[in-house]
Parts: C-alpha cells; sequence; structure tokens
C-alpha cells in the first residue's frame, strides 16, 4: 500500500473541502475501517472513502426517476444545473427560443405558399399546359397548402419551450 494514498479524517476533509465531521459521519455510516493508524490518528485509504464524497446522497434512484422524487436540496441542484445547462446551451447557439423558431417558420410558409399560389399562372404563361391541366395543377397546389397549414398547425401548437438543433 502506498503511503501517500493513506488519510487521515483531518487531510480528507481538507482536501475535499468539507468538514472533519461529516468525514467521520460518512466514513462511520459506510462501515470504513481504517486502513492504517499512526498515533491516535486512523488513516484510511482514499481509494476506499473516495466515492463518500463524489457520489450523490441519490445514487441508488432508477433510470428515468422524476427530479420530483429528489429530497429537496438535490432537487433544488437538478433545476438549478439545467437552467445553467440551457443559458449555457442557448450562449453557444444550441438551442433556438421558440419565438425565434415561429417567426423563421412563418417566413419559410410565406415563401412556400407564395411559390404554391403564383405556380399555375407561371405555368399558364409559358402555354405549354392545356386549361384542364392548368386547373388540376392548382387543385393539387390547394390541397397541398392546406396539408401544409394544418401540418403546421398542429405542430406549432404546443411549442413554448425552446427547440434544439441537430447536427444531422
Amino acid at each position: 500500500m502506498k503511503e501517500q494514498n493513506l488519510l487521515n479524517i483531518t487531510q480528507i476533509a481538507e482536501f475535499y473541502g468539507i468538514h472533519r465531521n461529516t468525514v467521520m459521519k460518512r466514513i462511520r455510516q459506510e462501515g470504513i475501517e481504517p486502513t492504517d493508524k499512526v498515533g491516535n490518528a486512523n488513516r484510511y485509504d482514499i481509494a476506499e472513502v473516495e466515492h463518500l464524497f463524489y457520489e450523490s446522497e441519490i445514487r441508488n434512484l432508477q433510470p428515468g426517476y422524476s427530479p420530483e422524487d429528489l429530497p429537496p436540496k438535490d432537487r433544488k441542484d437538478w433545476y438549478q444545473s439545467e437552467n445553467e445547462r440551457l443559458k449555457f446551451e442557448l450562449a453557444c447557439s444550441e438551442l433556438i427560443p421558440a419565438k425565434e423558431v415561429r417567426q423563421e417558420s412563418i417566413k419559410l410558409m410565406k415563401t412556400l405558399v407564395a411559390f404554391f399560389e403564383s405556380l399555375p399562372d407561371k405555368m399558364e404563361r409559358t402555354r405549354l399546359f392545356t386549361p384542364d391541366q392548368l386547373d388540376l395543377l392548382e387543385n393539387q397546389c390547394d390541397q397541398f397548402r392546406n396539408q401544409l397549414h394544418m401540418t403546421l398547425q398542429q405542430q406549432l401548437a404546443g411549442t413554448c419551450t425552446p427547440q434544439r438543433l441537430t447536427n444531422s
């Protein structure tokens, strides 16, 4: 056993920046026995005790847990970390605010609708289509526009959160 891996309670507390009593309490709760003793100071192998100070007290939660199931302090920490993550992603342009998504979608839809509204007129000017073909083209454009409108209404009806960008 390397001598440098053995630390007493005071050294462990200083290393992790917590109070000695907290270190003793956690070691006692876990039932970890000292590896060595120098004078009156029990010394512990850092590899045996480090998990006590890195892992959350909620390490036994099942996958897919809800933050609402957490103890108050952990729940507060979770929400605080999520807010910080969202701020960071927004600053790094990994998130787009919902308002901006709607504005860009409106521009895109206006461009598409304008194209499909003018398509039958443009095709009529080329004189390559018969009147029946132009009517069929106009009906198809109208159906597509209506389908596009309904799809857009369904997708934007419930969005009020930022949208995540994907690199696909």
